[in-house]
């Protein structure tokens, strides 16, 4: 394993990117990693030409880059056809809709990537659409992050769809978009048929809270969501666990075979938590590292479907 870093302030030239790549020839699984050093199209093209010939690059990430539609379109032209690659990222890049539509042919045609960051770049409805619709073709895609773009309802409809019919997809980030009730309940109809997502991220969305009593009324039919990430913000006035539970489900606690809990100190008394784990098997409560600003403590139980609330 081979992971070769240019970060952000370095100048990458054409001999810089033609070194990489012969050092990640080297190694089984190489890792290209480019972190705002100014790309640009001009490397983007230097870095696609490499990834043609070079059968070892397992994963690479683009992040705060000037890259443009030109340098997006050569790169995953040549992301069409690897063979290797397993997982890429592109963070805070600002994309045009036609570079999303270059990334989704790609995803559609690739036969080997299975997990993809897309955080921060400008992907609206019509490009989560697309998105979804190359990996309802692609079939081997794990994990998707679409985190801290611009996606609505709509785009979360396609999503949706997606999930009735997928098999694969185990990890889905949707924080930080312009997700509303309606989206909410169409992951949630999602969930009725989809057995194989396993973690949800649907935190800091605009108005996600008014479709969670149809969230969680559909969470327990599905026997393979372990854990969702919601925001704090939705329990301003919930004193305990027990509460939480009857107002999201419409359910006492002791009628829950299957409690969606994780909470912040703020959100739920940490007794309420304690009842909640010795009730149903939880092994391990504790605080873990904070995730955002409004964070500070949460509470982690194992062999038990996980709420994280932020």
């Amino acid at each position: 394993y081979l992971c070769l870093t240019i970060k952000k302030g370095d100048q990458v030239s054409k001999a810089d990117v033609e070194l990489i790549m012969e050092h990640l020839k080297s190694s089984s699984r190489g890792v290209a990693v480019f972190r705002g050093c100014n790309l640009a199209n001009d490397g983007a093209s230097l870095f696609a030409q490499a990834l043609k010939v070079n059968p070892n690059l397992f994963a690479f990430e683009i992040s705060e880059d000037s890259i443009a539609n030109e340098g997006i379109k050569v790169l995953f032209d040549a992301i069409k056809v690897s063979k290797s690659l397993k997982k890429i990222k592109l963070n805070l890049l600002s994309l045009f809709p036609s570079s999303i539509q270059c990334i989704s042919a790609a995803l559609k045609a690739n036969t080997s990537l299975a997990y993809v960051d897309l955080t921060g770049c400008s992907i609206d409805n019509d490009g989560a659409k697309a998105i979804a619709q190359a990996i309802q073709s692609n079939g081997h895609m794990v994990s998707l992050n679409l985190s801290q773009n611009n996606i609505g309802d709509e785009g979360t409809r396609a999503l949706a769809t997606l999930l009735k019919t997928n098999s694969k997809l185990s990890d889905l980030n949707l924080c930080r978009n312009c997700i509303g009730g309606d989206g909410v309940k169409a992951l949630a109809y999602a969930f009725q048929s989809n057995t194989t997502l396993r973690h949800l991220n649907i935190s800091c969305n605009d108005d996600a809270d008014s479709g969670l009593l149809t969230f969680f009324q559909c969470w327990q039919l599905n026997k393979g969501l372990e854990e969702v990430i919601i925001d704090e913000d939705i329990l301003p006035n919930i004193k305990d666990v027990g509460e939480f539970v009857l107002k999201f489900t419409n359910k006492p606690l002791e009628c829950l075979e299957r409690p969606p809990v994780v909470q912040v100190a703020r959100a739920a008394t940490s007794s309420g938590v304690g009842s909640l784990a010795k009730k149903f098997g939880g092994t391990q409560i504790g605080e873990t590292k904070p995730t955002s600003p409004r964070s500070n403590r949460s509470v982690k139980m194992s062999r038990t479907p996980v709420l994280c609330v932020f």
